[in-house]
């Protein structure tokens, strides 16, 4: 390495090679690849001086404050320009691979192994202003990112390519207009960075894509921005952290056509593959509180309104759905569920009207104010005087909620069931106690009746059997019919029926009466009645055992 003067310049020959070692910032070496001076012999006499230097690094560990970084190697290029009478100017270009990165506190965050291509600039002028005029610029993008984030559960969220812009940035006291020169800390520092992150994906959920603006300007960090689905804004927010006080407040807002959110939201987890969001319209506003303090804190309010939608799910459809959920508060949690809807087809073909729903949200119970639907020539509702609450999230100590059955019509019921030969005729009321347990909802003796007389008739067009219970069956006439029913959330069910009566053409009518009793098993009951409507089969199988007493 040398360095030569011709004609007032200086300049070099060769690479200079050096190492620095450090037990905090770790062990760097590279090499001074070119320097050039404009000038006399002495620094007094330099105009202007320009560097470029090779720097490649190895920090096994860092940390400070809740910032921890481990395993980080660095490799790039530094450029200086140096001028008496203009400015002082650096321009860094650096590959980054870092195992990890970690910030602990309220809410503690992991990020797994990733690359970073890192740009950056800062201007300045080199005199006694230096501070003042100190203004970077920047970018750092990294091609994917997996990030963990703790506490009550833990969530893992990937990022496609991510892109952090760093627009402007002036120190503290400088700049800012609302601070005294050399005020410490970040509460007058100005800045304004733009975020992007691509197909940010949590679990089997739709990839949205982030676009986000950042201010950090007189002591508070403004952010606005969006979520987008195939390249469309589905969520719009906005907010701000005052830095001193650790708090800060947010608004979500969204509103969309059912139709285009549902062409959207893809691809869909497998839960939600079943749904159809035919028409209707959907709009949001969400306000988030939170403080991050020795005292953390994080509260939501806000409403969700769904107007005139027609939805489906599977072979079950509902019409002009009228739904809101009102979010009043998390801690304790705080809202109301209402929903109507004019009229549904269940997945059997069963017609249902005038569905009204009424709960409200509260600390691990769910109220139920009102729940009322018509189908089947009567109505099923929630019961006077039960109790006005439920467990939420369901629990195994969940109490049943007691719906009640009213006037209900015997021969549409049976035509659910689609059996050949099977019909009747009558009213029937009664309650059906509703439980969750092991996952799925369980009937605990439910009880029907008949309202008054009626007719159950089961003549299969086959040869009558010897059983005399079918026989009977095939134009039975009661006075009184009664029903128990079990159904358990694996599918296994037993039902206890009663009936007395007669039948015209057997026995001249002499008075009859017996006991049908069907067990067995009937996986996904609730399921195959309201959404897919395939149950039949097995009930058929039943009927024909001639399991009768």
């Amino acid at each position: 390495f040398a360095l030569r003067q011709e004609d007032g310049v200086t300049h070099s020959a060769g690479k200079l090679p050096f190492a620095l070692h450090s037990p905090q910032w770790g062990t760097w070496e590279g090499a001074l690849r070119r320097i050039t001076l404009q000038g006399g012999t002495s620094l007094a006499d330099w105009r202007s001086a320009d560097a470029e230097l090779r720097l490649r690094g190895n920090l096994k560990q860092w940390q400070q404050q809740a910032i921890r970084i481990g395993g980080l190697q660095a490799d790039g290029d530094l450029a200086l320009h140096w001028s008496r009478s203009n400015e002082l100017r650096a321009v860094l270009a650096m590959q980054l691979a870092i195992d990890r990165l970690s910030s602990s506190g309220g809410s503690p965050l992991t990020v797994g192994k990733s690359t970073w291509h890192v740009e950056a600039a800062a201007s300045a002028k080199p005199d006694d202003e230096f501070l003042q005029s100190l203004s970077l610029q920047g970018e750092a993008s990294s091609p994917q990112l997996e990030l963990t984030l703790a506490g009550g559960t833990t969530r893992t969220l990937t990022l496609g390519p991510s892109r952090l812009q760093l627009l402007r940035f002036k120190p503290a006291g400088h700049g800012s207009g609302g601070g005294e020169v050399g005020a410490p800390g970040a509460a007058g520092a100005v800045a304004e960075l733009r975020l992007s992150a691509d197909a940010i994906r949590i679990g089997n959920w739709p990839s949205p894509d982030l676009r986000a603006r950042l201010r950090l300007d007189g002591g508070a960090m403004h952010a606005d921005g969006s979520l987008r689905l195939q390249g469309k804004e589905v969520l719009r927010f906005a907010g701000s952290h005052a830095l001193a006080r650790s708090c800060g407040k947010a608004t979500l807002s969204a509103r969309q056509t059912l139709p285009t959110l549902g062409k959207r939201l893809q691809p869909r987890p497998p839960a939600l593959l079943p749904l159809d969001l035919q028409a209707g319209e959907a709009d949001a506003r969400f306000t988030l509180d939170w403080c991050t303090g020795p005292k953390p804190r994080f509260d939501v309010r806000g409403r969700l309104h769904v107007q005139d939608a027609n939805l489906g799910w599977e072979k079950a459809r509902v019409k002009g759905v009228q739904t809101t959920l009102r979010l009043d508060g998390l801690h304790p949690l705080r809202g109301r569920i209402r929903l109507a809807a004019q009229d549904g087809k269940l997945a059997t073909g069963t017609r249902l009207s005038d569905l009204n729903v009424d709960l409200a949200l509260a600390a691990r119970t769910l109220s139920v104010n009102a729940l009322q639907l018509k189908l089947l020539g009567g109505s099923v509702g929630s019961v006077a005087g039960a109790p006005p609450s439920l467990s939420w999230p369901p629990s195994e100590k969940t109490l049943p909620l007691q719906l009640a059955v009213r006037q209900i019509d015997l021969g549409q019921l049976l035509a659910v069931l689609e059996v050949q030969g099977l019909s009747g005729s009558g009213r029937l009321g009664g309650v059906l106690p509703l439980a969750w347990r092991d996952g799925g909802l369980e009937i605990d003796n439910g009880q029907l009746h008949s309202l008054g007389s009626g007719t159950l008739k089961y003549a299969p067009g086959l040869p009558a059997p010897d059983n005399p219970g079918l026989q009977a069956l095939r134009n039975f006439h009661f006075q009184a019919l009664g029903l128990r029913l079990w159904y358990a959330a694996d599918g296994a069910y037993r039902t206890q029926a009663k009936l007395e009566g007669n039948n015209p053409d057997l026995y001249d009518g002499y008075p009859i009466r017996f006991r049908l009793n069907i067990n067995g098993q009937l996986p996904g009951l609730f399921r195959a009645a309201l959404f897919s409507g395939d149950f039949n089969r097995h009930i058929l199988e039943q009927l024909q055992s001639g399991k009768l007493e």
